[in-house]
């Protein structure tokens, strides 16, 4: 992964400045567009690939919400995270 560093102001003390390493992408791909790579790799038809990448973008969601951690292979495990302040009451 190609960065770049950039020297971002503190938005809580505006004296403060400071480097940090920043994500340098080289261009967005779609949906189709993975679709297309993966059909070349293997005997399934673009159409059927696309259709179970969108099948899958609109289910995480849902199974997200539901509570559930989804293991995706290699890639890794999608969740959701929160956080919250403590109170007394």
């Amino acid at each position: 992964m190609k960065y770049r560093v950039v020297k971002r102001i503190n938005p809580l003390n505006t004296d403060e400045k400071k480097f940090y390493a920043a994500p340098q992408y080289i261009e967005e791909l779609t949906v189709m567009d993975l679709a297309k790579d993966i059909s070349d790799a293997c005997t399934l038809n673009v159409t059927d690939v696309e259709a179970v990448l969108t099948s899958l973008v609109r289910k995480l969601p849902q199974y997200l919400n539901n509570g559930f951690k989804i293991q995706l292979g290699n890639f890794g495990r999608v969740k959701l995270s929160f956080s919250s302040k403590g109170f007394e009451t």
